[in-house]
């Protein structure tokens, strides 16, 4: 069984979908959501567990926790002063920081306050707070945590709060590169938004991994394939006709399975229009020499139809001739006139084609299930 605290820094490393803008007075607004695959009452005991260093990453040590309130009744709110410890080091130089907060738990309504204590510790902070929230996820045993903080570094100018955001963040090169390529089939995950986002937002974040994860700036040795697959996500999502094939197969498939089929393997699975038998002749068809039967049935029946052609074929001969004396026959089909696949598709390329025929199919084959639902 997985360790609860692997799984937390597992949940960090790869899970966490950090976005940044800017606040009244405050260089960073980072707000961060995540899916966890444990209920919420779990996932708030993890996050609350006494030594911040078995859960999080890049915190080191816990070097100083006491309770300063805790609740008269058995509901488990309190409040906790604690002072975690993070290393650095550029070039030769190392060293520490001292981070000391206030944190109020509050078990019931399923909420994390932090903010920075009086005595902040070494770290070079004016201003921090955040709040963790606990809800029920997709699934019963699941739970969505979402985080917003404020952050303002001390002593820092208004020029450079652009730059702080930008680099609040970004996360590891390193990790990304493992995230997008262990989500590859999921672009929404890859790109770090919802179905929902606005196209702006996913531009943004597409721009800002690419360029984290470019080959020519990340040193993974699987940059390249990670940035392919950025560009796929982008090149889906950004075309409207792509995007609907895609959210099609998001339907039908578990995108987050690592054996589930590809999207360009259910694409092409469902470019083809698929064509379902009759219950009662796939009934039929399992009977031990039904084929045999149905050969001997239709063949007869076969010969009985070329005839009746035939013969209408050779009753139509003077009907058609005698129309065309009297200047009855329809005029013939204008120059350059197209059938209506072809003017369906006008303007689209063979992959939006393809998708679009994908996306129809797929629509087409869900439907009934759906009407029987309703």
């Amino acid at each position: 069984m997985t360790d609860p605290c692997d799984l937390a820094k597992e949940w960090g490393r790869h899970h966490l979908q950090c976005r940044t803008r800017s606040g009244k007075g405050i260089a960073a607004v980072v707000s961060a959501e995540a899916e966890l695959p444990l209920t919420p009452r779990d996932a708030f005991q993890l996050m609350a567990h006494p030594d911040n260093a078995a859960i999080f990453r890049g915190i080191e040590r816990c070097t100083y926790r006491s309770v300063l309130w805790r609740s008269g009744r058995a509901d488990g709110r309190q409040t906790v002063e604690v002072e975690n410890e993070s290393d650095w080091h550029f070039l030769f130089f190392k060293g520490s920081i001292q981070t000391r907060m206030l944190v109020h738990e509050d078990p019931s309504a399923g909420t994390i306050h932090v903010r920075l204590a009086p005595a902040g510790g070494t770290a070079p902070l004016q201003h921090m707070t955040g709040k963790w929230t606990f809800a029920p996820g997709r699934t019963p045993s699941s739970s969505r945590l979402t985080l917003e903080q404020e952050v303002h570094p001390r002593g820092l100018h208004p020029f450079f709060h652009n730059g702080f955001r930008a680099v609040a963040g970004l996360q590891d090169a390193d990790a990304e590169v493992e995230r997008i390529l262990k989500y590859e089939k999921n672009f929404y995950y890859v790109l770090k938004v919802r179905k929902d986002t606005p196209m702006g937002e996913i531009k943004a974040n597409y721009y800002k991994l690419s360029r984290l994860v470019h080959p020519d700036k990340c040193k993974h040795a699987r940059a390249a394939d990670a940035s392919a697959v950025l560009n796929q996500a982008w090149g889906t999502l950004n075309n409207a006709i792509k995007k609907r094939a895609y959210d099609a197969y998001v339907d039908d498939i578990n995108v987050d399975a690592p054996e589930g089929m590809s999207y360009a393997e259910w694409e092409a699975s469902n470019a083809m229009q698929q064509v379902k038998l009759p219950k009662w002749l796939e009934a039929f068809l399992r009977i031990p020499g039904a084929g045999i039967i149905m050969l001997l049935i239709l063949f007869p029946l076969t010969l009985i139809l070329l005839a009746l052609l035939l013969a209408l074929f050779i009753i139509c001969i003077p009907i058609n001739i005698i129309a065309r004396c009297l200047g009855c026959a329809p005029p013939p089909p204008p120059p350059g006139a197209e059938d209506d696949a072809t003017q369906a598709h006008a303007g689209m390329s063979a992959e939006e084609a393809a998708a679009h025929a994908a996306a129809r199919n797929a629509e087409a084959r869900r439907a009934p299930q759906a009407q029987a639902m309703a």
